[in-house]
């Protein structure tokens, strides 16, 4: 089953993960957790493909693939299943104020990619 949401037309995009694949994917994105109040996602699938749950409906598993991305809404606990082989990206977008300054220190998932993608550029990942 594929997702047919889009993001709102309002939003800019505020920052991405770097592109991973099955062998280096940030453990957060696998696990349950959220996004915060007013920030989006926005799985994208650069090869292959990925299964994405909403926590709060286990049963509906949604397919991603370079053409069908999926929207992550704010403050909805998920996750994302590696199914095979995949590239992938987290793109985030909001339209609130405090995530477009430049001022305000970067998500922990950023944070993270960034760390994930010094471990490659090092070749320790």
């Amino acid at each position: 089953m594929f997702q047919s949401e889009q993001l709102p037309v309002n939003l800019k995009k505020i920052g991405e993960t770097p592109i991973m694949s099955e062998k280096d994917i940030l453990k957060e994105i696998v696990e349950s957790h959220t996004s915060p109040k007013g920030k989006y996602g926005y799985l994208v699938i650069i090869e292959g493909t990925a299964d994405f749950v909403w926590e709060d409906e286990p049963d509906k598993i949604y397919t991603a693939d370079k053409h069908h991305p999926i929207v992550i809404f704010p403050e909805r606990k998920h996750h994302v299943i590696i199914t095979g082989p995949v590239k992938l990206k987290v793109e985030f977008y909001s339209d609130n104020i405090e995530f477009l300054s430049p001022d305000i220190e970067a998500s922990a998932s950023e944070v993270t990619a960034e760390k994930i993608k010094e471990k490659i550029d090092k070749g320790e990942a």
